[in-house]
C-alpha cells in the first residue's frame, strides 16, 4: 500500500501530464531521469513485494512460531522485505539510470521519455524483465495456488491437529484479494511479453503500447482502496491521536482545503492582479493537483470511519478477524 502511495504521489502525475499533452513537460533531461528513475523503483517494488508477501503468508499461517519474537520478526520479515522491495529496486534503478556506461538519449514526446539507455540494451532489459517481473508474478501464482491447495487439505483435518482456520481466513482472503488485483492486471502483459521474447516477437504489439502497458498504471491506483477495504483497523493504529469526535469533519476540510488552495489563490490573483501570475505551474502542475482530490478523499474517509465497515460488511463476524496482535501487526506491516 506505501509503495503504491508513493507510485501515485511522483510518478503519476507526470503520466497524466504526458497523457494531457502528448508530450514531457518540462522537456529536460532532468525531469526524464528522475521520472526514470521513481518508475523503474516503484514498479519493480510492487512486484516484487506481492511476490515477497505471497511466500511470507505461508509462513503467517503455517509457522506463526516464526515471528513469535522480535529478533525472529526482524531477520525473517523486515529484512527480507526491506531487501526485496526496497534496496534491490533502488539499486538496479540507481545503476540502470545513473551508473551504466552508456549515453541516455531522451524523447520528450514518449511516455517516460523512451526509458533510459540501459534499458534499451537488450541483455539488460531481457534480465530487467525476467528478474523483476517474469520471477516475481511466477513466484505469485506458484505461492498462492500452493496456499490455497494447502488450507483446503489443512482443513480438512482441523479437528485433529487444531488448524486455526477462522484465525486465519482473513489473512488468506486478504492475500487472494490482493493477488487477484495483482494477477488481473499484470497477466496480460506479462505472457505478451513472455511470447514475444521466446516466440513471435511481434504477437500483440497492436495492444501492448496503447493498451496492456497503461493498464499496469492500474495497479498502484486500485491498490491502496483494496488494502484499506480489506484492513479497516489499521488507520486508529496509524492516527492514535485522533479521537474519534475531532475526525470527520476537520480533516476532510483540511484535506479539501491542502488540495484546492493553491490553484484557488493562483487564479484569484490572476483575475485580480497579475494575469500571468504562476502561469508556468498552473496547467502542469497545479491543474492536475485538484484531480488528487477524488483519488485521496476516499482513503480519508476510510481512515476516519472504519467503523462503517461491519456495516457494509455485515456477514463478517467480529470473531472471524486475525486473533493474535503479532500475527496481526505483520499482516498489516507486510500489506
Amino acid at each position: 500500500m506505501i509503495i503504491s502511495i508513493l507510485d501515485l504521489l511522483f510518478s503519476h502525475p507526470f503520466t497524466l501530464n504526458y497523457l494531457r499533452t502528448g508530450q514531457v513537460s518540462p522537456s529536460t533531461n532532468s525531469l526524464c531521469i528522475f521520472w526514470n528513475f521513481i518508475n523503474g523503483t516503484f514498479s519493480f517494488a510492487t512486484y516484487l513485494a506481492m511476490a515477497w508477501a505471497s511466500i511470507e503468508r505461508h509462513f503467517l499461517i503455517f509457522y506463526p512460531a516464526v515471528f513469535s519474537s522480535r529478533r525472529k520478526r526482524v531477520l525473517f520479515h523486515y529484512i527480507p522485505l526491506i531487501s526485496t522491495a526496497l534496496i534491490y529496486p533502488i539499486m538496479f534503478s540507481i545503476i540502470t539510470v545513473f551508473l551504466y556506461p552508456c549515453q541516455n538519449v531522451f524523447s520528450m514526446i514518449a511516455l517516460f521519455c523512451g526509458y533510459s539507455c540501459a534499458l534499451r540494451i537488450p541483455t539488460v532489459a531481457l534480465y530487467a524483465r525476467i528478474v523483476n517481473n517474469f520471477v516475481p508474478t511466477f513466484i505469485v501464482v506458484v505461492s498462492s495456488l500452493s496456499l490455497l491447495v494447502r488450507v483446503i487439505m489443512q482443513k480438512r483435518r482441523v479437528q485433529r491437529n487444531q488448524f486455526h482456520w477462522r484465525k486465519c481466513r482473513r489473512m488468506i482472503i486478504q492475500l487472494m484479494t490482493t493477488v487477484s488485483l495483482f494477477l488481473v492486471i499484470t497477466m496480460p502483459v506479462t505472457l505478451v511479453s513472455i511470447i514475444q521474447y521466446c516466440c513471435v516477437p511481434t504477437f500483440g504489439a497492436a495492444v501492448q503500447a496503447p493498451y496492456l502497458s497503461f493498464l499496469i498504471r492500474f495497479l498502484n491506483i486500485l491498490m491502496p482502496f483494496v488494502c484499506l477495504g480489506l484492513l479497516p483497523e489499521i488507520w486508529p493504529k496509524l492516527l492514535p491521536w485522533k479521537r474519534q469526535s475531532d475526525r470527520v469533519g476537520p480533516t476532510q476540510m483540511r484535506t479539501f482545503l491542502v488540495i484546492t488552495m493553491p490553484v484557488t489563490l493562483v487564479s484569484i490573483i490572476q483575475y485580480c492582479c497579475v494575469p500571468t501570475f504562476g502561469a508556468a505551474v498552473q496547467a502542469p502542475y497545479l491543474s492536475f493537483l485538484i484531480r488528487f482530490l477524488n483519488i485521496l478523499m476516499p482513503f480519508v474517509c476510510l481512515g476516519l470511519l472504519p467503523e462503517i465497515w461491519p456495516k457494509l460488511l455485515p456477514w463478517k463476524r467480529q470473531s472471524d478477524r486475525v486473533g493474535p496482535t503479532q500475527m496481526r501487526t505483520i499482516t498489516l506491516t507486510k500489506t
